[in-house]
């Protein structure tokens, strides 16, 4: 065949099975504790969930024609666990390449607590929670469902002074509610 050997090394390295890859990530404390590899693991996480449960519902539901619990509250979980995580998934994977420019190029960026805080742990937490309101948005309305991955930073842009706007007139509230006395008694 030639002199290729990488097909050779390529062949070693898919012999070894996922689960196996995922356990030793896990075991070693450097790729553990590595603040660049902690969305990953919620992404293999979340995607452990999917193909463990979800994929598994839908082949029996294909296999007999039926779900396998009939509950109101087994489809709600079924609804959650297909929609919401599998966008979640892909938001995070989406951070996670634009988290690793700015580790490679702009790493100056992360020096300090605040700054950490704020451009590496936040944004993944706040797109996760805002992902899920935005994909149930997404769920109910009746638009093509193929272009959701293109249409949700637009989702995004277009709700994001909404948002803004609810926090501060709940900052407000917060700020300026008046505390009723409380009763004498005696």
């Amino acid at each position: 065949m030639g002199d290729n050997s990488s097909t050779e090394d390529n062949t070693d390295y898919q012999q070894i099975p996922n689960s196996t890859k995922f356990v030793i990530m896990l075991s070693l404390q450097t790729i553990r504790t590595a603040p660049q590899n902690y969305a990953l693991f919620i992404v293999l996480f979340l995607d452990f969930t999917i193909v463990g449960v979800d994929i598994s519902w839908m082949i029996s539901l294909y296999h007999t024609g039926s779900s396998p619990f009939k509950s109101f509250i087994f489809c709600q979980i079924w609804r959650f666990v297909d929609f919401p995580v599998w966008a979640i998934c892909q938001i995070l994977v989406s951070w996670i390449s634009f988290e690793r420019h700015i580790l490679i190029f702009h790493n100056r960026l992360l020096v300090g607590k605040w700054r950490m805080i704020c451009l590496h742990y936040a944004p993944p937490i706040i797109l996760i929670v805002y992902s899920d309101w935005t994909t149930r948005a997404l769920e109910y309305c009746n638009f093509i469902c193929y272009l959701n991955p293109l249409l949700l930073p637009f989702v995004y842009l277009i709700s994001l002074p909404e948002v803004w706007t609810n926090v501060h007139k709940i900052i407000y509230r917060l700020k300026n509610r008046r505390i009723a006395p409380l009763p004498q008694i005696g």
